[in-house]
């Protein structure tokens, strides 16, 4: 897990939003913040990008409640994940930018 924050926040996301801006060839590593009342955990993940490409990232959450013992277990996740470029059009048709800059 990346404990680094980002040099720079390129914007606040929102469910059913997308951002985008350039990045400059080469590798680099995404933060995902959440606010910490959230409890969601923060997700980071490094790629290696080539010049004149898109690259298009999913970012989903989840949660699970359960019980052991006498307990009740809350479990959050975040997952960030690259997605296939017919996929990643799909989701900038269909949710609403925030930020950044246009495609």
């Amino acid at each position: 897990m990346c404990s680094v924050k980002p040099a720079e926040e390129k914007g606040s996301l929102r469910r059913k939003s997308f951002i985008c801006f350039p990045v400059e060839p080469g590798r680099h590593s995404f933060l995902i913040h959440w606010n910490p009342i959230s409890g969601e955990p923060d997700v980071a993940v490094s790629a290696q990008l080539e010049a004149n490409k898109t690259y298009y990232f999913d970012f989903g959450t989840g949660f699970g409640a359960g019980s052991s013992g006498n307990q009740n277990v809350f479990r959050f996740s975040s997952a960030l994940k690259l997605v296939d470029l017919p996929t990643g059009r799909a989701m900038t048709k269909a949710f609403k930018p925030v930020g950044g800059v246009a495609e």
